[in-house]
């Protein structure tokens, strides 16, 4: 696994309505994996972002970098002011299996057909837990 993994959020009209990308940078690859968020604004209310797109460079996938990714949008998802962050209704085998993990770990909650991270934003995903 990479030593190191940095992110930035962007803010913009990407596709599908996102409105914020978080964009990953590890095992020297500028661009290791991103995450592109719709966040709705809605006065008053705390609705969350919603996960539209997700990727990780196929060279660094089974590396946990994915994890890193969407816990570095779920704290842009709270921090944004927006609440958590949601998942599509529509998943991949690999997007499905990590949230129902979070599910199984209490980290995440089922509404409906989708998931939702509690906010403050969880401080690991990963699967075990570090050391102090």
């Amino acid at each position: 696994m990479p030593r190191r993994a940095t992110f930035r959020v962007e803010e913009g009209d990407f596709d599908l309505g996102s409105t914020h990308r978080v964009v990953m940078s590890a095992g020297g690859l500028r661009f290791a994996g991103e995450i592109d968020l719709r966040c709705p604004y809605a006065p008053g209310y705390r609705v969350g972002c919603d996960i539209t797109y997700a990727k990780v460079d196929p060279r660094l996938q089974g590396q946990g970098l994915g994890t890193l990714l969407y816990q570095a949008a779920a704290k842009a998802s709270c921090k944004l002011g927006r609440g958590p962050l949601r998942s599509d209704t529509q998943r991949s085998k690999m997007a499905e299996g990590f949230w129902a993990k979070q599910h199984r770990k209490g980290r995440a909650i089922k509404e409906g057909d989708r998931y939702a991270l509690t906010c403050p934003a969880p401080r690991s995903l990963a699967r075990y837990r570090s050391r102090k």
